[in-house]
Order: structure tokens, then sequence, then C-alpha cells
């Protein structure tokens, strides 16, 4: 980064705002039928003003991995960027997964990382990508 450039400038552009970095992500369901995973993730944002959001991305068909981009976005009138604090400040934001599964889970996609997360389906009570236990052909089992 040249020394002109700001933080926001120098994170990579996302379909609305610019990608930041997260530290965590987890998908939880809450303990109710049929089950609603939602996905939580946390990192520290580079302005106090930031609007932090998860924004899934739009398929056409649905994909293995359903990618959902972490998104910082400051809305101001003035085309100034507010000063950087001296620390990050923390954040944590959550999405319903309803609709933006993929086949087998979602893609978190930050500017520092990206995170795969199989997600149990409603209609399964198993994790996709993990072996389904009445499929076992073995005799000995």
């Amino acid at each position: 980064m040249d020394s002109t450039e700001s933080p926001l400038q120098s994170l990579p552009p996302a379909q609305n705002g610019r990608l930041i970095e997260f530290e965590t992500a987890e998908v939880i369901s809450q303990m109710i039928y049929p089950p609603r995973p939602v996905v939580v993730v946390s990192g520290h944002k580079p302005y106090p003003t930031m609007k932090v959001e998860l924004v899934p991305l739009v398929y056409v068909r649905a994909p293995e991995y359903w990618g959902i981009e972490v998104v910082g976005e400051i809305r101001s009138r003035s085309r100034l960027l507010p000063a950087a604090p001296a620390e990050p400040i923390p954040y944590v934001v959550e999405l319903d997964l309803a609709g933006v599964i993929g086949t087998v889970g979602i893609e978190v996609i930050g500017a520092n990382r990206t995170e795969r997360i199989p997600v149990a389906t409603e209609d399964s009570t198993r994790v996709p990508s993990l072996p389904d236990p009445a499929l076992n052909t073995d005799p000995q089992c």
C-alpha cells in the first residue's frame, strides 16, 4: 500500500462495498424444528462507522459451496473517509442461511481468506460431506 492510499482503498472490491477481513466463521442451528442454520462471522473493522454485512453471491444453480462475502461499507455524504482508529473495532454479524446453502455448504469470503463450512440440510440428519453409515457395505460392521 502506498502512503496516499487509505486502508479502505487497499481492500479488495466486492459486489457491494469492499471485502474486509474476518477471524472466525461458524454455522449454528437454533434448537427448533425444522433447523434454521445461521452463519456467524466475527473480526475487526478498520473504521468505527463502517457497516459490516454478509452478502450472499447470486447463482443460477446451487454450487457445492454457496459464496457469502464479508463486506464493509462506509456510507458518508462527503467523499472524505474517517480517520482510522488506533485499534480496529470488533464486529459480529450473522445471516440466516435459508435459501443460500450450496449442495454441501457455504464458503465465507473475506479479504484475508475464505473458509468452507459443510452445512446439514433440513431434509438430512447428516452433513453431506461425511459418509452415510446406512451405505456401509462392510459385513464386519
